[in-house]
């Protein structure tokens, strides 16, 4: 029960974290081009990612082996927390600037306004619509498949998804605007927390550690690695001798052409449609995966090992049940440190 609950809690705020983000573009899309269009591209997008879950669920859970789909998964979802958790931790402290969904919203409609209106801006609209719910609804996917699958528990992280969808679709037409005032860096730290502390206990578990309590494990984790997190945080804001304070506009939060997160609005010259697909495919794994922070696909890998090797010399249970978490913690506390004395240097 503890960890079905850890689950949708999960799902639910991760889910709704890419809605903020993507209902931003969808009403700055609708603002300026037209409804029609944006909600056209909105629907679209919902039909391919449904589609997505619906063909690839019962595949992932009836044709891979449970354990192997569980280390899979475990790695998946740690190098993905680890990522989020990671930008958050560094928000949270001060040492990068938090996400303005204004910014967002006004960068949209300036861009789609400045392009040519004739001829097709319908087209224009539902482009940038569809892209900008399909990137993060891919997010979102991913997530409900990989948590899902891995617990047999696919309908119940499906439900979540849909309920988050549907509470900030409901709550941003009611502002009919951009979801600015949404406390997003702290659910972001959260869910990092929630999903590393899934990926651990999945990645242990496929691997072959048997943990104590075994669900109950779950909650566990994710308290100490909350505790963890926290600690960290205050640290960073003790060495940098100031409080936690509003952060200044964040220069990726404007929209990055180049960037296949961001690539929501494009006028350029386009390449052949299967150029653009192949690309965009590669580039939104190797974003997800590795993106600008090697070390924490590295990184998580090394664990793996870690924890093979301990295995096969016949470990003692208690070394295989420590050694993991200890293992990310200090993964997370190289990369948060390397982007410290990044910060610090410039």
């Amino acid at each position: 029960m503890g960890s079905e609950a850890v689950l949708v809690a999960a799902v639910f705020l991760a889910s709704a974290v890419e809605m903020v983000e993507a209902l931003t573009i969808v009403l700055a899309v609708g603002s300026s081009r037209g409804w029609r269009s944006s909600l056209e591209g909105v629907v679209a997008a919902l039909i391919v990612l449904a589609a997505l879950v619906i063909v690839l669920g019962p595949a992932l859970v009836g044709y891979i082996p449970l354990n192997l789909l569980r280390s899979v998964v475990g790695g998946v979802l740690l190098i993905f927390g680890l990522q989020w958790l990671r930008k958050a931790v560094l928000r949270a402290a001060g040492l990068k600037a938090k996400r303005d969904e204004d910014l967002v919203y006004r960068s949209t409609i300036a861009t789609l306004s400045s392009a040519n209106a004739s001829g097709g801006s319908d087209l224009q609209g539902f482009v940038v619509a569809f892209k900008g719910v399909f990137i993060e609804g891919l997010e979102v996917v991913i997530i409900v498949l990989t948590m899902g699958s891995s617990t047999h528990e696919l309908a119940l992280a499906s439900v979540s998804a849909v309920a988050a969808a549907v509470v900030v679709a409901v709550v941003g037409l009611a502002v009919a605007r951009q979801l600015s005032g949404v406390p997003e860096n702290a659910m972001k730290l959260i869910v990092g927390v929630m999903l590393i502390s899934f990926g651990t206990f999945w990645g242990g578990e496929g691997l072959g550690i048997r943990w104590p309590g075994s669900d109950l494990a779950i909650p566990a984790l994710v308290l100490v690695y909350g505790a963890l997190t926290f600690l960290v945080v205050k640290a960073i804001e003790s060495l940098q001798g100031v409080r936690l304070v509003g952060a200044k506009v964040e220069a990726e939060a404007s929209i990055d052409f180049s960037s296949p997160s961001e690539n929501l609005v494009d006028v350029r010259p386009r390449k052949a449609m299967p150029v653009r697909l192949a690309g965009g495919f590669f580039g939104f794994w190797w974003e997800f995966l590795v993106g600008d922070t090697p070390e924490l696909f590295a990184g998580t890998l090394a664990i793996f090992g870690a924890t093979e090797f301990l295995l096969h010399s016949q470990a003692p249970a208690l070394v295989l049940v420590l050694s993991a978490p200890s293992l990310v913690v200090v993964l997370l506390g190289v990369t948060v440190a390397t982007a410290y004395r990044s910060s610090t240097r410039r």
